[in-house]
């Protein structure tokens, strides 16, 4: 008996199947998952055989006269693709201490095992390294390259943005970046760009050489993004609503605190009905993010303490 998917099933093994696969006991899951001529899609938790599953569906195709090469099993890690490797071969030598294997049967499995070790069985990561090795004019690379370990490519990842970073803030013309949005953002929008890879070197080969026209397709295309936005927002039935609880509403001592915040949102809200004026839509929208929602006398609202809960509540909406 054993456990796969959280449930007790009886070992089974299909009666068609391939002798060097008896000696594996699998359920009923797992061998249609192995056997089935189609594609499988296994979904199971630590330990319930996904490894061993995976072992046998190898072993199955090979049984059905694919090559050892044309076999590729990935894994997650270097560990798994060790594991998986040393199962592969212990079940063919088991299967070659066979005495009754026919002289072809044997000459086959021999082969495959004096090859186990040129299986391709890996990561994703070993693969493609493979690959790239074995085509290297086609892919455009140095056929010696190396793979930066883990740690030492984020390390040379935040050199690079650092040099970046002291690069743009030396430049006059890049000094409105980080007052508009603020170091940190620009750290990891550089950050993310480097991850992309190939994807950012084609969009940023796509862009104006020049300074001034790189800022102003930004510019205009930021616009763009902020004007669709609010477009968006103002669209929206609770934003509606908090704009009418706004503009229903007068305080009856303008120096009231809130009263302020209130006079601040409805001069930026009249900003936002013309959303043609980037700058100002900017301006108008720091605005609104600037106000502060404290204070407020009931006294100064008519209708009281309920008036100023409403005009909070419009106010953060």
């Amino acid at each position: 008996m054993i456990t796969y998917h959280g449930k007790l099933m009886r070992p089974y093994m299909p009666p068609t199947a391939h002798p060097i696969l008896h000696a594996l006991t699998l359920s009923q899951a797992q061998a249609d998952a192995a056997f089935g001529p189609a594609d499988a899609l296994v979904t199971a938790g630590a330990g319930a055989g996904k490894t061993w599953t995976l072992t046998a569906r190898f072993l199955a195709l090979l049984a059905r006269g694919l090559p050892l090469r044309g076999v590729v099993a990935i894994t997650f890690t270097r560990k798994a693709a060790r594991e998986m490797r040393k199962r592969i071969r212990e079940q063919v030598w088991d299967y070659l201490a066979r005495p009754d294997l026919a002289p072809v049967e044997r000459q086959r499995w021999n082969a495959i095992a004096s090859q186990l070790d040129a299986a391709r069985i890996s990561t994703i990561h070993s693969l493609c390294q493979e690959l790239l090795r074995a085509h290297p004019v086609e892919a455009r690379v140095d056929p010696d390259f190396q793979v930066l370990e883990e740690g030492r490519a984020a390390l040379f990842q935040h050199e690079a943005v650092e040099e970046a970073l002291f690069w743009a803030a030396s430049q006059a013309k890049l000094a409105g970046l980080f007052a508009e949005i603020g170091e940190s953002r620009v750290r990891r929008a550089l950050a993310d760009m480097l991850s992309l890879g190939s994807e950012a070197r084609a969009l940023l080969a796509g862009l104006p050489a020049d300074a001034d026209a790189l800022l102003a397709s930004w510019d205009e295309s930021l616009a763009g993004r902020q004007q669709a936005r609010w477009r968006e927002i103002m669209t929206d039935p609770d934003w509606q609503a908090a704009r009418l609880a706004l503009a229903s509403t007068r305080p009856l001592d303008d120096n009231d605190r809130l009263a302020q915040q209130w006079m601040a949102a409805r001069e930026a809200l009249d900003v936002l009905d013309d959303l043609e004026d980037a700058g100002a839509l900017r301006r108008a929208a720091d605005r609104l993010r600037g106000l502060k929602l404290n204070g407020g006398r009931g006294a100064a609202w008519p209708g009281g303490a309920e008036t100023v809960q409403e005009i909070r509540a419009a106010l953060r909406a």
